[in-house]
Parts: structure tokens; C-alpha cells; sequence
């Protein structure tokens, strides 16, 4: 089930193009819908999170700077020339 949902994600296909080596395409969606709606996918990313931090395979420091620019971009950017004479305000 799981390698069904990643497969479908991984090459951006239809659920309803999914091999049928994964079973019923409707069998993994629903499976997917249930465990997105009961937080099951959110607790895996954390899990995962976890052991890859513990290991010292994630690199903090791109996510701070993702963050970083964000607030610059939100501070700084009240008005943007678009350059085909629209300008935009109030860029959050």
C-alpha cells in the first residue's frame, strides 16, 4: 500500500494510472485519504525527522534560511516593479 501511494507521488501519475502491481488504485487512494485525514503521515514525517536528526543526516540551517528570507521578503518587499508597468503593495 505504502509503495503504491509513494510510486504514484514519485512519478506524477493519475491515482487512477497506478499499476495495477499495487492493487485496486481506489484501495490506495482511500488508504491515503485515511491515513492524511487521521494525522498518519504527519507522525511518519516526524518519525523520520527524529532518527535522521539523531543520526546527523539533516541539516537545520536550510530550513532557518528559508525562514530567514521569508522575513525579509515580508519586511522589505511592500512594493514590487513587476517590470511590465504593474506594481504591486502590500507583498506579504
Amino acid at each position: 500500500m505504502v509503495e503504491g501511494i509513494i510510486y504514484r507521488y514519485r512519478c506524477g501519475i493519475a491515482w487512477r494510472d497506478l499499476p495495477a502491481d499495487f492493487g485496486p488504485w481506489q484501495t490506495v487512494w482511500k488508504r491515503h485519504r485515511a491515513w492524511a485525514a487521521d494525522g498518519t503521515w504527519d507522525q511518519v514525517l516526524d518519525a523520520l525527522l527524529v532518527r535522521a536528526d539523531a543520526d546527523g543526516e539533516l541539516d537545520w540551517s536550510v530550513a532557518v534560511e528559508c525562514f530567514t528570507l521569508r522575513a525579509a521578503i515580508g519586511f522589505c518587499a511592500s512594493r514590487i516593479h513587476t517590470g511590465v508597468g504593474l506594481v504591486m503593495t502590500n507583498f506579504h
